[in-house]
């Protein structure tokens, strides 16, 4: 999973939410700044910026330290900038700090507490040479995309000093240094120094690095990485001694810090005493001993071959294949029960060594070639503590808070147990009663022993499982009651309780967003747009034909206006902003805020061609408002974003469609979107012809998958969401057939596999990006245009699923996001999306652009 989510989820509340502070942040964070000079704030980021102006870019220095020497590194530093006119940055706290160097945190981000900005290579050599000796011996993370100066805590490279993003190949807008020619190329901040190929190296950094490539006699040679976090890598290696195959588990001394504070040193020292306890247990891999090199501390461990046991169950799992079998179903139980009671007796073994395991989840657990259970992992364990919880674990495979030692152990390994059948464990501590309707959806979908869905409950127990809020719950609304215990629901009310949930989520008093959503919220500035903030939420509930505050339209509209940079953007700001107001009936307001979009300067290609935040979403937004308002403008301004994709597409070479994101949201599917309507409005029939072009390249990505479904390959995965997946795809296929009324019979065999890649039983999230309600909205486009009983099956199948993902906020119903750790409100992930896909299942209107109503409505799109 993305470790950033763990990071906004504050103990106590229900949506992901900004960390609390457990400090208030060092004195410099507040202070003013002196004459001459400026301050600013961004996220976590404090800043004072000299009098002299800097480049575009150059070298930067970046400044280590931990927790312990923070407030000791900061007066160093922001002394020698102040006395020397160094522009500087640094972390505003010691929680930020913590969540920087945090085992989940961006590891080409750890360790850089304070960053110096410098205007030529003299100033470079005076900061490195006359700041390390002030602060040499500062202990502190490596800092893993820099080269390290001497023995620390400096680290430098190459890198923009102001924000310029351009888009890569696979559609992502990353972080952009300017080539000598004017180019932007992208500016990498992955492990690894590597400066750019015309950036000369200025000799005193070219002796550094050599000092640095002198590393070491390494017994090892690794020959694969296995995983990688911030506290270090896992890898697979051969012993240059003898030959054998083994493990290597590293750990970086002062990163990957958890929530008690120990680094991953610390932890790696505490698994190998327990590996010691543990020898002779087939249940775990062969300890052969504990090392230091090049500052790291390694474990050396027994090579298991196998398949973890989370990969095991999805190869197998009835619920991942289309289409309904008795066998199937009855082989996989069989399978799963048998590993489940080897895994129990392999738990009681370990116990019984005085070994309390701590972080026990189907990802750490690998079968063998003959189907026995191997436990990996053990950093969060202890010995011979009774009282013992691990600081933090696995989503979902995480005991509540009044259980320690053995007995978090015994409650996490039935949430394993309950995974293997339903892995929607995250959602355990998500609502009253949650525990029996989980377990009860798995005992009828699989038809378990009656023993062992009894012995489920007893583990789970309610009282061990009670929701961790603050207080009782509210009680339930009669909807909310009837809907999370399976008795039917009105379609109407349904909705009307999910939008009654969604407006008591909201925050009006708070400036950064209204409604509760995804953390892009905190990461983009994007309480306001479409996918993520307050505009998709009010389109999804005006679209529902649902009542929303006045005061909270009026928010849009000032914090808009407010704002001193929105994206122009669809759904990520401007323009998604200005169609959604206009859908809520204020209009003067949408064009307000599209003037501020600019349309004499459509996005350029460095924003991509896709709807999200590119060309594609604005040119079907002009084309929106020039039907609705006949002013000739938008439609000039629509023309002049089809001969920016059209160029593209001349220019792109067709073989670079293998590194686009495919879909919906990111992929050439949002400009057959474009192309389309624009036929429509014009009657070009070269429209018809770039819209086919911009699909075969998103269709040329799919692959048949073993399932026959058709889906996006993405490496080691194929996807069929609607953001990044073939659902997506499939809805820009559905509209170019029904617009053309081809028969071409490649297209139509896409759309099958595609139907059948909407056709499994089980997706992970709900949301419309990335779940269920995202495959519902194809589904619900499909059946409006071309009517089938088998997908309106499938689609209802799909509905009835959703209460899975329920949980209670205030006593309303309220749907989990992304990763299943907080509820969520927003249109991307969360209860505005499910709402809208609902609707749209209904008849109603849909997410823009999409074609909805019934079938004689066939080829409206919204």
């Amino acid at each position: 999973m993305d470790g950033r989510y763990l990071l906004f989820c504050p103990e106590g509340t229900d949506f992901y939410d900004r960390p609390h502070r457990r400090d208030g942040g060092f004195a410099l964070a507040s202070a003013r700044a002196p004459r001459g000079w400026r301050r600013g704030s961004q996220g976590p980021w404090v800043s004072f910026s000299a009098p002299r102006p800097l480049p575009d870019q150059g070298w930067k220095v970046h400044v280590s330290t931990s927790e312990e020497h923070a407030e000791k590194t900061l007066h160093e530093v922001s002394s020698y900038c102040f006395t020397n006119g160094i522009s500087f940055k640094f972390l505003r706290g010691p929680h930020e700090l913590r969540a920087q160097n945090s085992k989940y945190a961006d590891r080409g981000s750890s360790g850089k507490f304070c960053t110096l900005y410098t205007r030529n290579e003299t100033e470079l050599k005076n900061i490195l040479t006359e700041l390390g000796e002030s602060l040499s011996g500062i202990p502190g993370p490596y800092v893993l995309s820099d080269l390290r100066w001497k023995s620390g805590p400096l680290y430098v490279r190459y890198g923009g000093f102001r924000e310029r993003y351009c888009v890569t190949a696979d559609g992502r807008r990353v972080h952009a240094i300017e080539t000598p020619e004017g180019e932007l190329v992208p500016d990498p901040r992955e492990p690894g120094f590597r400066p750019p190929s015309w950036v000369p190296m200025p000799a005193f950094l070219a002796e550094a690095a050599q000092d640095e490539d002198d590393a070491e006699d390494f017994p090892f040679t690794p020959e694969t990485a296995l995983h990688f976090s911030n506290a270090g890598g896992v890898y697979r290696a051969r012993d240059r001694r003898d030959g054998r195959t083994v493990v290597l588990k590293e750990a970086r001394p002062w990163a990957g810090v958890d929530v008690l504070g120990d680094d991953a040193v610390t932890r790696l020292e505490r698994e190998a005493a327990v590996l010691e306890r543990l020898s002779g247990l087939d249940c775990v891999p062969e300890y052969h001993g504990l090392f230091t090199a090049w500052e790291h501390k390694f474990v050396v461990l027994e090579h298991v071959e196998g398949l973890v046991l989370k990969r095991a169950a999805m190869n197998r799992t009835p619920v991942l294949v289309p289409g309904f079998s008795a066998e199937r179903d009855q082989e996989y139980v069989r399978w799963a029960l048998d590993t489940l009671a080897q895994i129990e007796e392999a738990v009681r073994r370990i116990h019984a060594r005085g070994v309390v395991i701590g972080d026990l989840h189907p990802k750490n657990i690998i079968l063998r070639e003959d189907g026995s259970p191997v436990f990996v992992d053990f950093e969060f364990s202890a010995l011979d503590d009774p009282q013992w919880r691990a600081p933090q674990g696995a989503p979902g495979f995480v005991a509540p808070p009044g259980l320690r030692g053995t007995a978090a152990d015994r409650w996490v390994l039935a949430c394993l147990k309950l995974d293997m059948f339903l892995p929607v464990t995250p959602m355990l501590l998500r609502a009253p009663g949650k525990v029996e309707q989980l377990v009860r959806a798995a005992e009828r979908r699989f038809r378990l022993p009656r023993d062992f869905a009894a012995g489920l409950l007893a583990d789970l127990s309610p009282e061990a499982a009670a929701p961790s809020r603050h207080g009782p719950p509210l009680p339930l609304s009669p909807v909310a009651a009837s809907y999370l215990s399976g008795r039917p629901v009105e379609d109407a009310a349904l909705k009307a309780e999910i939008a009654q949930g969604i407006r008591l989520s909201a925050t009006p008093e708070r400036h950064d967003r209204l409604y509760p959503g995804d953390i892009e919220q905190f990461l983009t500035c994007d309480g306001l747009g479409l996918a993520f903030g307050a505009a998709g939420v009010l389109l999804a509930l005006a679209e529902s034909g649902l009542p929303r505050p006045v005061e909270h339209e009026e928010w849009l509209v000032r914090r808009t206006a407010e704002a001193d940079e929105v994206h122009p953007g669809f759904y990520t700001g401007l323009h998604g902003i200005a169609y959604a107001l206009d859908r809520l009936g204020r209009r003067s307001d949408a064009l307000d805020v599209l003037e501020r979009a600019g349309l004499r300067s459509p996005a350029t290609e460095q924003e991509g061609f896709g709807l999200f935040r590119g060309l594609a979403g604005e040119g079907l937004n002009l084309l929106h408002f020039a039907e609705e308002t006949g002013d000739r403008e938008f439609h000039e301004a629509a023309l002049r974003v089809a001969d920016r994709l059209a160029t593209a597409m001349a220019q792109q070479p067709d073989t670079a469609a293998e590194k686009v994101r495919a879909g919906l949201v990111h992929g050439w599917s949002g400009a057959c979107l474009f192309f389309l309507r624009l036929h429509r409005r014009t009657g070009d029939s070269a429209a018809l012809d770039l819209a086919l072009r911009a699909l075969t390249r998103d269709l040329d990505r799919c692959t048949v998958t073993k399932n026959d479904s058709l889906e996006v390959s993405d490496d080691w995965r194929t996807l069929p969401y609607l953001e990044f997946g073939s659902t997506g795809v499939g809805i820009a296929l559905d509209q170019y057939l029904a617009s053309t009324g081809t028969e071409d019979p490649k297209l139509l065999e896409a759309r099958s596999g595609i139907d059948r890649a909407a056709s499994y039983e089980f997706y992970y999230l709900p949301g419309v990006f990335n779940g269920r309600a995202g495959i519902l909205l194809y589904l619900a486009q499909a059946l409006s245009l071309r009517p089938d009983e088998h997908l309106r099956r499938t689609a209802r199948r799909l509905v009835e699923g959703l209460p899975l993902y329920a949980g209670t906020h205030a006593g309303h119903l309220a749907f989990a996001g992304n990763h299943l750790l907080r509820f969520s409100a927003d249109l991307a992930s969360g209860a505005a999306g499910i709402l809208l896909a609902l609707n749209a299942y209904g008849g109603g209107r849909s997410l823009p652009f999409l074609a909805y109503g019934p079938p004689e409505a066939a080829g409206r799109t919204s």
